[in-house]
C-alpha cells in the first residue's frame, strides 16, 4: 500500500519534500496537499514551518480535519514537523495529532 504524504506548501516545504523523497526512496508514495479520498490510507503528515513558526496550508488542513469528524476514518499516520527556528514545532505537532485523531486517524 502506498503512503500518502500530506505536505502543505509554503516557502520552506521544498527542502522538507527533498529530504522525504530521499528517505522514502524505494517506498511507494505520493505527495499531496489535498485532503480528498483518504479513508483507510497510510499517511505521513509533513509540515515545514517558516521563520515565524507558521504555515498557512497547515491551518487549512486543520480546519478541514476539525470540520469533518470522519475524514480520516481507518487511516494510520506518522507526523514530521520541521522549522527554521526552535519555536512552535511541538505545539503544531500536538495540535495536528489531536485533530487528525479526532477525525478518525490512528498514529504509530
Amino acid at each position: 500500500m502506498s503512503i500518502s504524504v500530506i505536505l502543505p506548501e509554503n516557502s520552506c516545504s521544498a527542502v522538507l519534500q527533498g529530504k522525504l523523497e530521499a528517505a522514502l526512496d524505494g517506498i511507494p508514495h505520493a505527495f499531496s496537499a489535498d485532503m480528498e479520498h483518504l479513508t483507510s490510507r497510510r499517511l505521513l503528515f509533513a509540515v515545514a514551518l517558516d521563520a515565524c513558526g507558521g504555515n498557512e496550508g497547515y491551518y487549512r488542513i486543520l480546519c478541514r480535519l476539525r470540520g469533518n469528524p470522519h475524514l480520516l476514518e481507518g487511516c494510520t499516520a506518522a507526523l514530521v514537523v520541521t522549522g527554521q527556528g526552535e519555536l512552535y514545532t511541538k505545539s503544531i505537532a500536538r495540535t495536528l495529532a489531536l485533530s487528525a485523531n479526532m477525525a478518525g486517524c490512528a498514529f504509530i
